[in-house]
């Protein structure tokens, strides 16, 4: 009665394919495997490893990087070339594709996609879901706070943290829009249902998109 779980897909720069984690409900697995955009051709790239998350790809189309085993780790699009680079979770890659964002043990950290040069953002133990803006010049990311997430900004190098959800709320899973002046992000501020909800990049006019009896994640 194991169901099987599609999850977390980012589609590469051409458009060709889309990379995927593959799951099951009982937490037994999940690998990273990648497809044609009309399904066909799927590919297991993570291998016999179980344990593969949060995958993204360069900006040129070129590298996967994923958590296997709470290690970042790299590979091509035919699953060769496997390499770690670090200890951590949630890797992104910068818009310029010089830098590999992720996180440790509680706090934020970039280094170089080759794994040199890792450098601490944040020290407050209880930041996660790290990415770049489209532009580069900001960062956005959950941070625990008083027993709730909020989404925070700051600049690449750490410096002028912002709350911007600022909601007794559970707010989680941001993304920017392409143009980054959007971002769009899952909550429970509407007392029910995880909902998606729309905001300005500085946090202003927060809309909700969804209002249903059911929880809504996971947006792009």
């Amino acid at each position: 009665n194991t169901e099987i779980h599609r999850r977390s897909h980012v589609i590469t720069p051409d458009g060709s394919k889309i990379v995927y984690i593959l799951g099951d409900d009982m937490g037994m697995y999940s690998h990273i495997y990648i497809m044609d955009m009309d399904g066909s051709n799927p590919t297991n790239l993570s291998g016999n490893s179980s344990n593969n998350m949060s995958p993204d790809i360069s900006p040129d189309g070129s590298i996967i990087v994923y958590s296997s085993d709470s290690n970042i780790t790299t590979t091509d699009l035919i699953g060769n070339n496997k390499t770690v680079l670090s200890v951590g979770t949630y890797p992104k890659f910068s818009p310029d594709g010089q830098l590999i964002l992720y996180e440790y043990d509680g706090n934020l950290f970039t280094m170089n996609i080759d794994g040199s040069n890792q450098i601490q953002l944040t020290s407050d133990g209880s930041n996660i879901e790290p990415l770049f803006s489209p532009n580069g010049d900001k960062i956005i990311f959950r941070g625990h706070i008083l027993g709730y997430y909020e989404l925070y900004s700051m600049n690449p190098d750490g410096s002028d943290v912002t709350n911007l959800t600022n909601s007794p709320f559970q707010d989680l899973g941001p993304d920017f829009s392409p143009d980054g002046e959007k971002i769009v992000f899952v909550s429970k501020r509407d007392g029910n249902f995880d909902e998606i909800y729309l905001m300005n990049s500085n946090g202003s006019d927060p809309i909700n998109l969804t209002n249903q009896n059911s929880d809504d994640m996971n947006p792009r």
